[in-house]
């Protein structure tokens, strides 16, 4: 009776892993500082920790911050930033870029990247 009380808490189990999966998300924010991400795409799901100026923000995950920059050519993004608020659920995709040396942010660890 007890092992098959074991078995069936461990099929459970297992079966909650699988369904929290998040299928959408392609990466962790933790995951961006693999150099060989650099110049690829990337796909993060998180909250949007701050935004300024309508083409600049930073998601936040359970694994970390990263900035993303949206570029003046995608008005309607801007749009939709300028009026999301701080703690809502963001997706962003795009382009992982090392950021120009005047720009990095020393007080993220990931202040040297960015996604555009």
């Amino acid at each position: 009776m007890f092992s098959q009380l074991i078995k069936r808490f461990s099929c459970n189990l297992r079966q909650r892993q699988f369904s929290t999966k998040f299928s959408y998300r392609k990466n962790l924010v933790n995951e961006l500082s693999n150099k060989s991400l650099i110049d690829r795409e990337v796909s993060l799901h998180g909250w949007l920790q701050h935004s300024r100026l309508n083409s600049f923000g930073v998601l936040r995950d359970h694994s970390g911050l990263v900035q993303f920059i949206l570029p003046p050519s995608m008005k309607q993004q801007r749009q939709i930033l300028k009026t999301t608020p701080v703690e809502s659920c963001i997706h962003i995709k795009g382009i992982l870029k090392q950021r120009p040396e005047r720009d990095i942010n020393k007080e993220m660890n990931l202040g040297h990247l960015e996604v555009n």
